[in-house]
């Protein structure tokens, strides 16, 4: 892994309690990316629409770019995929 691909995985993080994942700023500037407090769920959609249940793990996968998202009490692993900074288009969950 290269220090830019470490340094962007480090600037997400999942929000366990509030189901949320969070976005880090090279200014160390914490902002919700992708769901919303307090509120659990399944629903796919962009940002605040998005409802996660417990995110056990996320990751980047190198490829594409993409966040990988462990929704533990969904029970599934979900893709997030980021369209532009701080831009969420879509979750889309795996088998």
């Amino acid at each position: 892994m290269s220090s830019a691909q470490m340094t962007e995985a480090m600037r997400y993080a999942q929000d366990w309690g509030n189901h949320c994942i969070r976005r880090r700023t090279v200014d160390g500037v914490w902002s919700t990316l992708a769901g919303k407090p307090f509120e659990r769920g399944y629903q796919d959609g962009p940002g605040a629409v998005a409802r996660f249940n417990n995110i056990a793990r996320i990751t980047v996968d190198w490829h594409t770019g993409d966040l990988i998202v462990s929704d533990r009490d969904n029970h599934c692993i979900r893709r997030v995929i980021l369209i532009t900074e701080g831009d969420i288009a879509a979750q889309q969950r795996y088998a």
